[in-house]
């Protein structure tokens, strides 16, 4: 089940939300999950059915004052279907043998089942039809893919969320032939996100991919370590052959502008703190981000989206939603710094050290279902007890 949650999330916009295969899933699991009720009798799953039910309560409150009721009713609907499938990862895991090898295999088989079509639109430059702003493509070099995620940035965020798992089972992998294998998969990765020329993603990696060695590093097993130096040389080969190419479309995308610097989001975070400024800390409204930064002065793009999770937070649900979020990180990094398991800690800590790169790669955070999904997922690496896996 909790594979199949995972590899239904490709689909991403190429079908209507309500009959995407992931959302089907979820309410066709849901009984399985009434039926392990008695899981909830655990403190931390009731302390996260708390949360949730807290939030969605406060989600529901904000209606009476967003902009667009429609349109922010129907995204809190999808949120508490969001919920109910984290719930499932959650309670699945515990019930499955194997949950963080099958969360990693979900992950992978997910890139996997992208990675032909992210091939084909980079090696042809045609696209799905449900690829938006296919002139940016064209104007940053081409050879990018957006895949089923309507941009090319979503997909590299989504990327970015595999590689952390990929690396997980790159530690826990004992095969020789499926290690190599998951090394030529990560270097897959590394090239649609060179590609993709997302600066975010790239950082991202670098920093997971980092945390990657030095956990391997620590490790007992040499061929682990003569691994990792067999990685640094491949990268390297792969730079030096192929580099003009994978660096096109970010050399083209940053020439004459400052890299790390962006002046079209700036204008949206300082719109997205003024209207969270002017809402009183409450927040305009669980998904009210579209309808008021479209008609916010101080917004002098044509972009309507905060591109920050933080700020979209502080912009849709105020001070409450923005400290629950926090809690969760600060959570989730108390739950690394106590973990012995070495694999389990590279993946939290690989996920919270690139957090604020990530954090700023989309348009979008509340209503995509994978973003969801990932959380879900690092919150049973912290959380579900299990005996100490084999770090080969």
């Amino acid at each position: 089940m909790i594979v199949l949650l995972i590899l239904s999330s490709v689909f991403g916009y190429i079908l209507p939300y309500f009959v995407q295969p992931i959302i089907l899933l979820t309410i066709l699991f849901l009984p399985w999950l009434l039926q392990a009720a008695s899981c909830f009798r655990q403190a931390r799953n009731q302390n996260v059915l708390v949360v949730f039910v807290f939030l969605f309560a406060y989600a529901s409150l904000s209606m009476l004052w967003v902009p667009d009721f429609k349109h922010c009713f129907m995204l809190l609907v999808r949120a508490l279907i969001h919920m109910v499938m984290c719930l499932e990862i959650i309670v699945f895991s515990q019930k499955a043998n194997l949950p963080f090898d099958s969360i990693a295999k979900g992950w992978v088989g997910a890139f996997l089942l992208t990675a032909a079509v992210a091939v084909f639109e980079m090696t042809t430059d045609h696209h799905l039809a449900v690829m938006a702003h296919e002139d940016l493509i064209e104007s940053a070099g081409g050879h990018r893919a957006a895949v089923t995620f309507h941009n090319y940035n979503t997909y590299s965020l989504f990327i970015v969320f595999c590689l952390p798992f990929l690396l997980y089972r790159l530690l826990m992998e004992g095969r020789k032939r499926r290690r190599l294998a998951l090394w030529g998969i990560l270097l897959l990765m590394v090239s649609i996100v060179l590609l993709n020329a997302s600066r975010g993603a790239i950082l991202s990696m670098v920093v997971m991919v980092g945390v990657f060695m030095l956990c391997a590093s620590k490790g007992k097993n040499k061929r682990m370590k003569r691994n990792v130096l067999l990685l640094i040389i491949l990268l390297a080969i792969m730079m030096v052959v192929l580099g003009g190419f994978l660096l096109e479309a970010i050399i083209t995308r940053t020439a004459g502008k400052d890299v790390f610097r962006d002046s079209t989001r700036m204008v949206l975070w300082g719109s997205s703190l003024q209207l969270f400024a002017q809402s009183w800390g409450f927040g305009q409204g669980f998904g009210s981000m579209i309808p008021v930064l479209t008609t916010f002065p101080g917004n002098t793009t044509d972009l309507t989206y905060s591109h920050n999770l933080l700020f979209e937070l502080l912009l849709e649900g105020g001070v409450i939603f923005f400290f629950c979020f926090v809690a969760l990180l600060l959570i989730l990094f108390r739950a690394a710094r106590k973990e012995k398991d070495v694999p389990r800690r590279m993946v939290l800590f690989a996920s919270l050290f690139a957090f604020p790169l990530y954090s700023i790669i989309n348009s979008v955070y509340t209503s995509p279902t994978f973003i969801w999904l990932f959380f879900a997922c690092l919150g049973v690496f912290a959380s579900t007890p299990r005996l100490k896996t084999a770090f080969v």
